[in-house]
């Protein structure tokens, strides 16, 4: 019986650890005494029948929700219906109220129109005494707003007008010597020479040697007067070197330059000067459509062939003392003619068999042609037409000049309108008459 007790004891050790736990029968531990194995397995007795009662509230709970849930679940198609409902009710509700709105405003806007705009604050009164206005006081105002209006568009006008408008204002800006001022003239298409050649009629006519010169008479007008004042003044600008070749330019095209200088040459022409005009602008000559000359040969020809210059000078058939030296044919570079050292030599030539020499050239904005030959001459004259060339246009062409070293004689004012010459004018009123005249047109017929 004990040896069987022996070999059942680990037998029950095991299935103790088994069933209580391997704390109470670690290997190598101790045997435990019946009692306390008897207590720990009514603990655990005790826990396993709480969590057992644990286990049974949590059923019944989970129980108690899965039915409320299935509850829930079987009302949610109604849930849904009423939800649709509510939502169709919500609509046809705000169109409703939409429209509703809409009627509101328009009702308040013919209320609106419907009631007067105005409210009575106080009662009318019939006034004890008229109201006379102050006419001193609206005079007064009045005066002092149109002077201010009239200064304000004053100087709007003079701020937006970028143009010379009379000779003072060209002179004053530029602050050079004015050496002539030239009325405006209508009639210009076909230049009629400074000193005009006028015959006698046939029957006045008397015989003369064919080696002497016949008789012409000069037909003064302001227009020919001003070249001749024109030609005086550039005259006297030097005293000590006598001026003998001058250039002809102007800031823009279209300004007068080259009938200022067709008109200059046969004043100086018509003053006993020999003169010689040589139309320099190579690239718009204009010089022989003035003056109605031909142009198969001129300038460029001379400069790029061997063309002897005599051969290429024109004689005008009217006047003595005046040369006429065209254009040419147009070539390709014109300042690179000009620039030439054949060029300088023929103005050296010039200066040496003439009194005066012209050269009519191009603008001097944006072309080198008019400073190039300037260099080589006494000075430059810049013509400028009124009404026509802007401020900062001429001011940017004077610039130019002095950059290049270029001596400015002073300008011209060509077109100035309403211009005459006082002096002129008097002359020719109080001590020019008709009788005076033909007696000295007999005199110089006779003995010239």
């Amino acid at each position: 019986m004990r040896e069987q007790q022996r070999n059942l004891q680990p037998l029950l050790r095991k299935e103790a650890a088994a069933t209580l736990g391997a704390s109470l029968y670690k290997p190598g531990a101790p045997a435990a005494s019946p009692n306390s194995i008897r207590l720990n397995l009514t603990q655990q007795v005790v826990e396993a029948a709480n969590q057992i009662r644990v286990l049974e509230v949590r059923t019944s709970a989970i129980s108690q929700a899965e039915t409320r849930l299935s509850q829930e679940v079987k009302q949610l198609p109604i849930i849904a219906r009423q939800y649709t409902d509510l939502q169709r009710e919500l609509t046809v509700a705000t169109e409703s109220f939409t429209r509703f709105l809409g009627v509101r405003e328009t009702l308040q806007i013919e209320a609106a129109q419907k009631i007067l705009p105005w409210q009575l604050i106080l009662p009318p009164k019939q006034p004890e005494a008229p109201i006379p206005p102050n006419n001193e006081r609206n005079l007064l105002l009045g005066g002092v707003a149109g002077l201010l209006l009239g200064m304000g568009a004053a100087l709007l006008i003079e701020k937006l007008d970028h143009v010379f408008h009379s000779p003072d204002e060209l002179k004053e800006s530029t602050q050079l010597p004015l050496l002539g001022v030239i009325p405006f003239q209508k009639q210009l298409n076909s230049i009629k020479p400074v000193a005009t050649i006028a015959n006698h009629p046939a029957q006045n006519r008397q015989p003369h040697n064919s080696n002497r010169r016949q008789s012409h008479w000069y037909q003064a007008s302001p227009f020919l007067e001003a070249f001749r004042s024109l030609h005086t003044n550039i005259r006297l600008l030097s005293s000590d070197t006598p001026i003998h070749s001058i250039v002809i330019s102007s800031a823009t095209p279209s300004e007068g330059k080259s009938t200022t200088s067709v008109h200059l040459a046969q004043a100086a022409a018509a003053m006993g000067q020999r003169v010689l005009l040589v139309d320099a602008d190579l690239r718009r000559p204009q010089v022989h459509n003035v003056l109605g000359l031909e142009n198969s040969q001129g300038l460029s020809n001379v400069i790029a062939t061997d063309l002897n210059p005599k051969k290429a000078i024109q004689r005008l058939p009217m006047w003595d003392h005046l040369y006429v030296l065209t254009a040419g044919q147009v070539p390709p570079d014109p300042t690179r003619l000009l620039c030439s050292k054949k060029m300088k030599h023929l103005m050296e030539q010039f200066s040496a068999e003439f009194d005066l020499v012209i050269y009519d050239t191009p603008p001097v904005l944006g072309l080198a042609d008019a400073k190039l030959l300037a260099t080589h001459t006494d000075g430059i004259v810049v013509v400028v037409g009124l009404d026509k060339t802007d401020r900062s246009v001429l001011n940017q062409a004077l610039d130019g000049l002095k950059i290049s070293c270029t001596s400015v004689l002073g300008v011209v004012a060509n077109g100035v309108k309403g211009h005459t010459t006082s002096s002129y004018a008097y002359y020719e009123r109080y001590y020019t008459s008709d009788v005076d005249m033909e007696k000295g047109k007999n005199f110089f017929k006779q003995n010239w």
